[in-house]
């Protein structure tokens, strides 16, 4: 009976300092506000937008809020994110639209690896972890992971796994008041040393079928609430045309299910007199430098004022 009481207490010792010690992290990570660990997550939260931009680095370094602003009269917020992808847009906007009212539209940068299933990327949501109780979306991805999931995430502290220094690094450290969540990149490519790209010919058998739930989710929100989705791809230095056509095809034959979904291309192979070769508009082979993002972005502004007007 003693053994079994020891037990007991130390097992109650053990969750009640787990409790303690994943609570006062999770007050912690809630007021950071910098660092791609989550604070930048807590930063486009509590952001109103009227365009709210998504995806992945080639959104975050492309899309310039203040060119949509200039253009449109209207307050824009790029919440892109480096090393993420279509996972990462989805749990950011089911937890922004939570505390914030529907935006007159979303611009989702998709690449022809968007919709296939990922173990890689499905690790990287794991920036969200912290966000486990706030929303099923973000619950079911995570868990999503492994068979293992729910138990893990029993553990309070667990929900800390890896962002104890960034959390450390980044609780003073709060953005420039104008920041509008874009990133310029600067320097040129050099076009001697980039080949072209290798790019896989896609099936619509590779669109995970998660990845087309949780887009359904997001198309059912916008036609709810009158949101204009624009699916945007973005141009890479060089491109191969037969990939890029087969792309743009399975993604047609997808979206025919989605009639008020938008694409918009803007690639390389769908507009050469702006973007091929022209590598004084890239910093690398997959994103725009400052000045091309401005290009880009003037783009997206002028797609966006066709169709109904926002």
């Amino acid at each position: 009976m003693r053994r079994l009481l020891t037990l007991l207490g130390v097992t109650a010792l053990i969750v009640i300092m787990d409790m303690a010690l994943g609570a006062s992290l999770g007050r912690l990570y809630r007021k950071t506000r910098t660092g791609e660990s989550g604070g930048l997550i807590n930063d486009a939260l509590s952001r109103h937008a009227q365009v709210l931009l998504l995806g992945s680095s080639r959104m975050r370094h492309h899309g310039m809020p203040a060119v949509l602003n200039r253009k449109l009269s209207l307050t824009a917020f790029n919440a892109g994110m480096d090393g993420q992808d279509f996972l990462y847009a989805v749990m950011l906007f089911d937890l922004w639209q939570r505390s914030n009212p529907p935006p007159k539209a979303i611009v989702l940068n998709i690449d022809s690896d968007s919709f296939e299933k990922s173990d890689e990327e499905l690790q990287r949501a794991g920036v969200f972890s912290f966000y486990y109780d706030n929303s099923p979306l973000v619950r079911q991805i995570l868990n999503e992971r492994s068979r293992f999931e729910r138990l893990k995430f029993l553990s309070r502290a667990y929900r800390a796994n890896g962002k104890v220094f960034a959390i450390g690094k980044n609780l003073f450290a709060h953005p420039a008041a104008d920041f509008d969540g874009f990133e310029p990149l600067s320097g040129c490519l050099s076009p001697q040393t980039v080949g072209a790209r290798r790019e896989s010919i896609p099936t619509l058998t590779e669109f995970w079928s998660l990845k087309v739930e949780c887009f359904k989710r997001l198309a059912d929100y916008c036609e709810k609430h009158g949101t204009r989705l624009v699916l945007v791809q973005s141009p890479r230095y060089r491109e191969d045309p037969h990939a890029h056509d087969a792309w743009v095809k399975v993604l047609s034959q997808f979206l025919a299910g989605y009639p008020d979904v938008e694409f918009v291309d803007l690639s390389t192979c769908a507009h050469p007199d702006v973007f091929r070769d022209k590598a004084e508009l890239f910093k690398d082979g997959s994103h725009l430098n400052a000045h091309g993002a401005e290009i880009f972005s003037t783009m997206v502004a002028e797609a966006l004022q066709t169709k109904p007007p926002l």
